[in-house]
């Protein structure tokens, strides 16, 4: 998976196209016989309209930039969206109001905001918000190498190769069993550049001898190096350890497992994770 949830993004979507259709809604429902265009355009210029279009877009628009931001400070501009559309409906209360105009600026309002907030309380949305871990899509691409080299731990060498590297780290390949936690001083050369950093283990694969690595190293020149020669790597078309999946057949693989499985509506978590600076 390389990028967001398609129910996050499928969210979007619905949230990006609901100012429009608070518009077009509140038009049908309107007391007042008058065209649409002239509907539009006494929106536009009659100051006492502004206000009315702006709690009808505002919300929406803070709740989609929310949505896709997939941040922790996401849920607070949720509830604060939620709320905002709960007030103007409750302002309707006591106006003299048809069935028609009563289900759309209050019933619908109220039912879609809580089930907004039931679908983002859900433990699966939760995780993808709140833990950084579990942003995959912001993973830097990882690209295939083999490069032998040699890790100095405090109390001995250990030879190894790098597998393939990212801006992050490396995932190397060693004849030893190492240890999570474990640092060491890396020295290597990638593309012309040669680069020399203190290391963490911070992944095992639990079936080979297989260590995903990161680099400790706050040098800016350190990280310019690594920049440059990952830039070499990606025009010398250097094969990725995960290639991009185009949208369409990520779209349909996943809309099939829904539509046979049931599963989807919510974010899938997947089982191993990297942090995202790998």
């Amino acid at each position: 998976m390389q990028r967001k949830p398609w129910p996050i993004i499928i969210l979007t979507i619905i949230f990006t196209l609901i100012p429009f259709s608070n518009i077009i809604t509140t038009y049908f429902i309107l007391k007042e016989d008058v065209s649409f265009y002239h509907y539009l355009y006494s929106l536009v210029t009659i100051p006492a309209n502004h206000i009315r279009v702006f709690n009808l877009m505002a919300p929406p628009i803070i709740a989609t930039y929310a949505i896709y931001s997939v941040k922790k400070w996401s849920y607070s501009l949720l509830v604060i969206s939620v709320l905002w559309v709960f007030g103007n409906s409750l302002k309707n209360i006591g106006a003299d109001l048809t069935t028609l105009q009563v289900f759309f600026s209050m019933v619908m309002p109220l039912l879609f905001g809580l089930f907004v907030l039931g679908y983002f309380l859900t433990p699966s949305v939760r995780r993808t918000y709140f833990d950084p871990n579990l942003k995959w899509w912001e993973a830097k691409p990882r690209y295939i190498v083999d490069i032998p080299f040699t890790a100095k731990s405090e109390t001995k060498s250990i030879e190894a190769s790098i597998k393939n590297v990212s801006e992050g780290g490396v995932l190397i390949e060693t004849t030893e069993a190492r240890e999570r936690e474990e640092q060491f001083q890396m020295n290597f050369t990638i593309e012309g550049y040669e680069l020399n950093s203190l290391a963490k283990i911070i992944f095992k694969n639990p079936n080979n001898n297989e260590y995903g690595v990161q680099f400790i190293n706050n040098n800016e020149s350190f990280k310019n190096q690594v920049k440059d020669s990952i830039r070499l790597l990606k025009e010398n078309n250097t094969k990725r350890s995960r290639e991009p999946i185009p949208w369409k057949s990520d779209f349909i693989a996943w809309y099939e497992k829904l539509r046979k499985t049931g599963k989807g509506l919510t974010p899938e978590i997947p089982s191993h994770q990297r942090k995202t600076n790998d």
